[in-house]
């Protein structure tokens, strides 16, 4: 089994934070200004769990579901992650530590992803809704979600020198460059023609600033 462990680097300074439902390998682990957050799939086989640690025991433990491959993503002490909802796709929550502060930003939808591709942009978390082929951006207040615009096919979007980059596979065999900042519309860069069948379904290259 697995334990959560906190060290300074030191033998002396190393010890186990007690929280039982820690043990179970760890699905993912982000960090906040203050916290660390931890999704964690029980032995059970039920929906992951979502755990917080500030380092100590009393300050570790459960948050309650998370969807099932459910991506989590950090701005400030913010957290904003995907949570299980019966019957549809996972639900965009942000949460600041406590159940008390946790507030659910875009509902699921049996039609299909609602909230994924979260991609922290300048302060902006980024999303993609699938079902509508919208871009939107939010910045965790609840009613404050604005749509950018509309793009089919998104399968990645990364921040570049803050403004966000996204890649859209309009056929199987092109891919497709775009731009936006936090107050236009989607750009067309550039249209990339391969000699090759393109997959949504397995992993694409991001998009990254010469070195």
């Amino acid at each position: 089994s697995y334990r959560l462990m906190i060290s300074d680097g030191t033998t002396r300074g190393t010890r186990a934070v007690e929280e039982p439902g820690l043990s179970s390998r760890p699905a993912e682990m982000v960090r906040t200004d203050n916290l660390l957050y931890i999704s964690s799939s029980p032995n059970t086989g039920d929906y992951p769990q979502l755990y917080r640690t500030d380092g100590t025991t009393a300050g570790t433990f459960s948050l309650g579901r998370m969807h099932n491959n459910g991506e989590m993503k950090a701005i400030g002490n913010k957290l904003f992650y995907a949570a299980h909802e019966p019957y549809t796709s996972a639900a965009l929550y942000v949460r600041e530590g406590t159940r008390e502060t946790t507030r659910r930003l875009v509902g699921g939808s049996v039609a299909g992803p609602t909230a994924f591709l979260l991609t922290p942009v300048n302060g902006w978390l980024y999303y993609y809704n699938e079902y509508g082929g919208e871009l939107w951006r939010t910045n965790g207040t609840p009613g404050d979600e604005v749509l950018i615009g509309h793009s089919s096919n998104l399968v990645t979007i990364d921040d570049v020198n803050g403004k966000a980059f996204m890649l859209a596979l309009p056929n199987e065999m092109t891919f497709e460059l775009w731009r936006t900042g936090p107050d236009g519309p989607p750009e067309r860069l550039k249209t990339i023609d391969t000699n090759y069948y393109l997959d949504l379904y397995t992993p694409q290259p991001n998009i990254s600033t010469a070195s």
